[in-house]
């Protein structure tokens, strides 16, 4: 993801997936993993935001009680239906779902609010290399600049990634490895 801002109080953000399936949830919590692959831990743990402890539990309540659909209205499977609490584990493509709808969600309130602007293309990124206090960032036939990046790699440690070596020796000390430690 990278970001593009001349405002500090407005925040122009891409967030870059190479799969719209994927887009909030990644690999680990697609669809790609159908309805008997669950998470390891119970849902009273898996809230995206910290602050919220229990906006995980709450959204599964909440979409069980509107019919089986998202906060933004899209119907989900019946195949993810269930009773579920906060105790409870559950689909990792459920909690995909969740991961999607409060990114979107997110999105939606900070753009209304005057916030920011956020943009998720569906692309590939082959490359990227600082360039005069910026980040260039290959992606499709084509390069963009940003003011940063931050490389969400998922289980991958960043020194792991062989096209990036060289620049992990340059950027290391900005380097955060787990957000959450």
């Amino acid at each position: 993801a990278g970001e593009r801002c001349d405002n500090p109080a407005f925040l122009e953000l891409t967030i870059f997936e190479q799969e719209k399936r994927k887009f909030g949830a990644g690999l680990a919590y697609s669809k790609a993993n159908g309805p008997e692959h669950f998470t390891n831990i119970p849902a009273r743990l898996l809230s995206a935001i910290d602050e919220e402890p229990t906006h995980f539990s709450d959204w599964l309540k909440t979409v069980k009680d509107q019919g089986w659909k998202t906060t933004l209205g899209r119907p989900i499977s019946h195949e993810y239906h269930g009773e579920f609490g906060p105790h409870n584990i559950v689909p990792r493509a459920l909690y995909g779902i969740y991961l999607r709808d409060t990114l979107e969600s997110l999105k939606n309130q900070a753009e209304q609010a005057g916030l920011a602007q956020v943009h998720s293309p569906i692309a590939r990124i082959t490359g990227i290399r600082p360039r005069d206090h910026q980040v260039r960032v290959d992606v499709n036939q084509s390069s963009l600049t940003f003011d940063h990046a931050v490389l969400a790699t998922g289980h991958i440690e960043f020194g792991q990634l062989p096209a990036l070596t060289n620049l992990h020796h340059r950027i290391s000390q900005k380097v955060v490895s787990n957000p959450r430690s």
